[in-house]
C-alpha cells in the first residue's frame, strides 16, 4: 500500500524528532525529549518551536502525538511508526512493541489484520522489520524468551487489560510459571527494573516482562487514554517511548484530583498534524459536506431519498465510465425513544422509508438490540442494502466509503451524536476521484429549522472527528437545491418562519411589513409570520440593510412562501473559476523532448567510487557506560529518566554480547543502507578499512558489534555525505559548467497547480489577499505576509499562490544538488508572465543555503527568455524589490 503524501510527511517529522532525540543524547542535554519535540517543531512551523509537557509519571521519555483526522489512516501511519521507533530511537535489531486500542472490538480487527501476511498493514511490518510476531494478551502471557530474542514481538491489548487500581484482580500482574525463562539468569543490576511486592519479592509476570524490555507503545485513539490512572498504568510498564495516534488530541492541560491531591495533566505534544485539506488533496474523503436543513422531518427524508436515487444514477454512468461499482448509502440517524415526550424512533423512520416505496430488503437497522450489520458485508454486489438505520453508533471500526447521504433528527445540541457516523460518510472509496463530480461530495440532511443550529452540530461532529476549526467554516456548505431534487418544493405548513439576522438592523421595521413580520431586536430574531408580495419583500430587504442580514431574510421570506431557497452565492477563487496556473519548470533536454530536472537524473551521471574516500567515521560515539538505573534530579528538581542510556544498557544486558567477526559485520553493516551506484565489492573493502581505523582509534570489535545500529548508521551517513559531495560536483558542471546547454525554461515544459489540491495545513488567517489561487492561503510568518500583501494587491497580477513546501506533485519546485527548492510565492501576470519570490530572513542572507537558491533561481530566470522572473527577498529592507521585478516582468 503506497503511502500518501500527507502519511510520508508525518512519518518524515516522527523520524527527524527521534534521530533528533538521539543526538540531544549523545550530547548529554539534560532534556533530550523535549529540546529535541521544541527544535523539530521548529522546523515544520518555520518559526518558534512548540513547547513540550512531559508526563509527570514516565519523566524523560520521547512521548509525542501524530494527529490525522478520520479517514486519514492512522493505523498504517502507527504500523510504519514502528520500524522508526525500533530503528531510529532505540537502534535494535528488534524490540518489544505494546499496542494500545481504546475497545475489545477494535482490538479484534487490528489483530485479525495484523496477523494476516497478506494485509498491508503486516506486510508493512514484515517489509521494515523482518521477523515479527503479533500477539493477543493471552498468548503475551504464555510467550517464550526465545520469541522476544528472535522476533519483534507485538502484543495488541486493550488499555484495560492493564488499568485498574486493584492491579490483583488482573491476570497481567499475577505470577505466571509459563513466563519463567525471562527471569533466569540474569544480571542483578536488571533485576532493579521488575516491580516488586511490599514483601521484596517479585511476581514473574507480563507486565515484569514489559518492565524489563522497556516497551515501545503506541496508543491508538490516544484521547480516550489521558487519565491519571492511564498514565499510571504506564508507569508500571516502563516504556521507552509513547507515540499517540487520534484524531482529536488534548489540547489544553487538565487540573485533576487524584488520591486527595490535584495535579496537572498534561496537553499532548502534537507533533505533527494533518489537515483536511491533505486528505482531499490526496482523494481520501468526500468534501465539502452539502447540507440541506429542514422541517417537517418527513419532506425532508424525501429530498434525502432523491439524492440518493441521483447518485444511484451517477454511480451507474461511474462504472460504465471507469468500471468501479458504487452502491450509495444513506445512515439514518434516529432520536431514541423518550419516556417523557414523543421521539422520532429507529421504527418510525424505518415505517417511513417504507411509506416512500422502499422495500424491507433494502433497509438495515444497526442498533443495540437489532445487529443487522453483524456478519454482512454490504459492499457486494449482492447486497441489497441502501438505507441503514441507527441511533448512536454503528458497529465500532465499521467503514462503508459507499454511504454517501447522512440524515439525521438528532437533538441538536448533541453534536458528540452526529459526530459517531459523520465519519461514515467521509471516506472516499477507494481512496480515488470519481469522473461523476457529485460522487466526490458528502450530503447531509439535518431536521431543523434553521440553517446555523443544524450547520453548527455538523460542524462540532468534524471538530470532534479531528478537523481543524479554523477548516470547518468551508467543509459544510448549505446548498438547498441539491441534485435530485425538484426546484420547486411543496409549500410549507402555514407556521412563520423564524431566523436570526447575522447583523442587526438599527431602524424599526418599516410600516409596510408590520403586520406579517416581528422583529426582536434583543435576540436578533426575524419573524416572518405570512407570505409577503413584491411591495413588501423589497421593503424588508431594503431595512436589512447588509448583504448577509439581506441573504437571511431573503432564506427567510422564500421559505414562508413555499419558494425553493436560493442558492448560496460565494466568490470563487481563480482555480474554482477554471483558471489555468501553469510555470515553466527547469527542464532537462534529452534529444528532441524536455523533461523536468530531478535528482534521479544528476544520480545517473554521479559516477563515483569509495576506493580514494578516507574511512573516517567522525559521528560513531561509543555512549559512556552508567551502571544501576539512574535518575537524575537537575536544579529545578524535575525527574529526568536517561531514557536511552537506560533503554539501551538494559538491552544489551538480555542480550549476547560477543564479538562478531569483521566478516559477518561487515555484511550486516553493507545490508542496513541502500548504496546504489556502488559494486558489493568497492563497499566491502572500504568498510575492512573503517574497521580497521576503529580499532586504531582503541573501539573493539565488541563495542562495535554491541553498538552496531550506530555503527550501521554512522557509516550510511558518511557515505551520504560522501556521495552528496561528489553529486555536487556533478550539478555545478550540469548547470553552469561544460553541459549547460542541456538544461532549458520554456513552455514546452511546465509545472501546473492543481485546481483541486491544495494540501494547506496550518492556514493564513488576516485582512483579505485578493487574487490567490485557492480559497485558502497556507500559513505565513510576519515578513512573508508583507511580501504576500505587496504581490496581492498589484493590479499587474493576475493570480498568485503561497506555494507550499514538500508538496512536489502538488507544488512548484527547482533542483537543487540534493534537494528541491520551492519558492515561497509565484505570481502569474496579466501579460502572461511568471514571478517567483523567496523571503529569507537577514540573518541568513550570506549562508549557504541562500546562495545557492538565489543562484539557481537567477538561472531559472535566465534560462527562460524573458518569460520567467525571480527576486530573492533578503529581511525587511529589500521589500521594495517585489515592486521593482513586478514592474519588470510587466514590461
Amino acid at each position: 500500500m503506497e503511502l500518501k503524501q500527507y502519511q510520508s510527511h508525518a512519518l518524515h517529522w516522527l523520524r527527524r524528532y527521534y534521530q533528533k532525540c538521539c543526538v540531544m543524547q549523545q550530547a548529554e542535554d539534560t532534556f533530550p525529549a523535549s529540546t529535541a519535540f521544541t527544535s523539530v517543531t521548529a522546523e515544520i512551523h518555520e518559526g518558534q518551536g512548540l513547547p513540550y509537557a512531559p508526563v509527570r509519571q514516565v519523566p524523560g521519555i520521547p512521548y509525542v502525538c501524530l494527529r490525522i483526522p478520520t479517514g486519514g489512516g492512522k493505523t498504517l501511519v502507527a504500523c510504519e511508526a514502528v520500524s522508526l521507533g525500533v530503528q531510529e530511537l532505540l537502534q535494535r535489531d528488534r524490540a518489544l512493541i505494546l499496542w494500545l486500542v481504546p475497545s475489545d472490538a477494535i482490538r479484534t480487527q487490528t489483530l485479525s489484520r495484523m496477523q494476516d501476511r497478506d494485509d498491508p498493514y503486516r506486510q508493512s511490518l514484515d517489509t521494515s522489520l523482518g521477523n515479527v510476531a503479533v500477539l493477543d494478551i493471552e498468548e503475551a502471557t504464555r510467550m517464550k524468551r526465545a520469541l522476544l530474542d528472535s522476533h519483534t514481538v507485538i502484543v495488541v491489548a486493550t488499555m484495560q487489560a492493564f488499568r485498574r487500581r486493584d492491579m490483583s484482580a488482573l491476570n497481567v500482574y499475577k505470577n505466571n510459571g509459563e513466563l519463567m525463562s525471562h527471569f533466569e539468569n540474569l544480571p542483578p543490576e536488571l533485576l532493579e527494573a521488575v516491580e516488586r511486592e511490599p514483601e521484596g519479592h517479585f511476581n514473574q509476570s507480563l507486565v515484569n516482562v514489559f518492565r524489563l524490555r522497556r516497551p515501545f507503545v503506541i496508543i491508538d485513539e490516544a484521547h480516550n487514554a489521558r487519565q491519571p490512572l492511564s498514565f499510571e498504568t504506564l508507569r508500571r510498564l516502563n516504556p521507552s517511548a509513547v507515540l499517540e495516534l487520534t484524531a482529536t488530541p488534548n489540547l489544553k492541560a487538565e487540573m485533576v484530583k487524584e488520591d486527595g491531591e490535584s495535579y496537572e495533566n498534561p496537553p499532548s505534544n502534537v507533533l505533527f498534524s494533518v489537515s483536511a485539506y491533505a486528505l482531499k488533496a490526496e482523494e481520501m474523503i468526500k468534501l465539502p459536506i452539502y447540507l440541506r436543513y429542514r422541517e417537517p422531518w418527513d419532506a425532508l427524508l424525501g429530498d434525502a431519498i432523491g439524492v440518493l436515487n441521483h447518485l444511484d444514477g451517477e454511480a451507474r454512468q461511474e462504472e460504465a465510465q471507469t468500471g468501479e461499482y458504487i452502491r450509495p448509502i444513506m445512515l439514518l440517524q434516529a432520536q431514541p425513544e423518550y419516556k417523557d415526550r414523543a421521539s422520532i424512533t429507529v421504527e418510525t423512520v424505518e415505517a417511513k422509508l417504507k411509506e416512500f416505496g422502499i422495500h424491507e430488503s433494502e433497509i438495515c437497522v444497526h442498533t443495540g438490540s437489532r445487529r443487522g450489520l453483524d456478519g454482512i458485508n454490504v459492499q457486494t454486489r449482492e447486497s441489497k442494502v441502501r438505507f441503514i438505520i441507527t441511533v448512536q453508533a454503528l458497529k465500532e471500526g465499521w467503514d462503508c466509503p459507499w454511504a454517501y447521504v447522512l440524515f439525521s433528527v438528532a437533538e441538536m445540541g448533541s453534536s458528540k451524536a452526529v459526530e459517531q457516523i459523520l465519519g461514515r460518510v467521509l471516506r472516499m472509496p477507494k481512496a480515488k476521484r470519481k469522473q461523476r463530480d457529485d460522487l466526490n461530495n458528502a450530503y447531509a440532511f439535518v431536521a431543523s429549522s434553521r440553517f446555523d443550529e443544524a450547520a453548527k452540530a455538523l460542524k462540532e461532529g468534524l471538530v470532534a472527528s479531528g478537523f481543524e476549526g479554523q477548516d470547518v467554516d468551508d467543509l459544510v456548505v448549505e446548498r438547498p437545491l441539491l441534485p435530485g431534487i425538484p426546484a420547486e418544493t411543496a409549500p410549507p405548513p402555514d407556521v412563520p418562519v423564524t431566523t436570526i439576522l447575522p447583523d442587526k438592523p438599527k431602524a424599526a421595521l418599516p410600516l409596510a411589513v408590520v403586520d406579517v413580520v416581528t422583529w426582536n431586536p434583543k435576540t436578533g430574531e426575524l419573524t416572518v409570520a405570512k407570505p409577503l408580495n413584491k411591495e413588501q419583500e423589497d421593503a424588508v430587504l431594503a431595512w436589512a440593510g447588509t448583504d448577509k442580514a439581506q441573504a437571511a431574510v431573503r432564506a427567510a421570506v422564500n421559505k414562508r412562501a413555499g419558494r425553493a431557497a436560493e442558492p448560496q452565492q460565494r466568490k470563487t477563487c481563480p482555480a474554482e473559476a477554471g483558471v489555468t496556473f501553469s510555470v515553466p519548470v527547469l527542464a532537462l533536454k534529452q534529444g528532441d523532448f524536455l523533461h523536468q530536472l530531478e535528482e534521479d537524473d544528476i544520480l545517473e551521471r554521479n559516477h563515483w567510487t569509495l576506493a580514494k574516500c578516507d574511512a573516517l567515521l567522525p559521528s560513531f560515539v561509543i555512549p559512556t557506560e552508567q551502571r544501576g538505573i539512574s535518575i537524575d534530579v537537575n536544579e529545578t528538581e524535575k525527574i529526568q529518566q536517561r531514557f536511552l542510556t537506560e533503554t539501551d544498557r538494559q538491552q544489551r544486558l538480555l542480550e549476547s554480547s560477543a564479538a562478531w567477526p569483521p566478516a559477518k559485520l561487515i555484511v550486516a553493516t553493507a545490508r542496513a543502507f541502500p548504496h546504489p551506484g556502488l559494486t558489493d565489492a568497492e563497499v566491502d573493502i572500504w568498510l575492512q578499512r573503517v574497521i580497521s581505523e576503529q580499532e586504531k582509534r582503541g573501539v573493539t570489535l565488541e563495542q562495535m558489534t554491541a553498538h552496531r545500529h550506530r555503527f550501521f548508521k554512522a557509516v550510511a551517513a558518511r557515505v551520504n555525505e560522501l556521495e552528496k559531495q561528489n553529486q555536487k560536483k556533478v550539478y555545478e558542471t550540469l548547470l553552469y559548467g561544460d553541459g549547460s546547454g542541456t538544461v532549458h525554461v520554456s513552455l514546452a515544459s511546465v509545472f501546473t497547480f492543481d485546481p483541486q489540491k491544495y494540501p494547506v495545513g496550518d492556514r493564513y488567517h488576516g485582512l483579505e489577499l485578493p487574487r490567490h489561487y485557492y480559497k485558502e492561503i497556507g500559513a505565513m510568518n510576519h515578513e512573508e505576509i508583507e511580501c504576500a500583501r505587496i504581490i496581492a494587491h498589484d493590479e499587474r497580477v493576475e493570480t498568485w499562490v503561497r506555494n507550499l513546501e514538500r508538496e512536489p506533485k502538488l507544488s512548484f519546485w527547482i533542483q537543487t544538488s540534493t534537494d528541491k527548492f520551492y519558492p515561497d510565492f509565484l505570481a502569474k501576470l496579466k501579460n502572461g508572465k511568471n514571478l517567483a519570490v523567496e523571503y529569507k530572513g537577514g540573518h541568513l542572507a550570506g549562508n549557504p543555503d541562500t546562495v545557492e537558491k538565489e543562484r539557481l533561481g537567477k538561472l531559472w530566470e535566465e534560462r527562460s527568455g524573458g518569460q520567467c522572473f525571480f527576486e530573492m527577498v533578503k529581511g525587511p529592507g529589500d521589500f521594495a524589490k517585489i515592486q521593482d521585478a513586478i514592474k519588470k516582468a510587466a514590461a
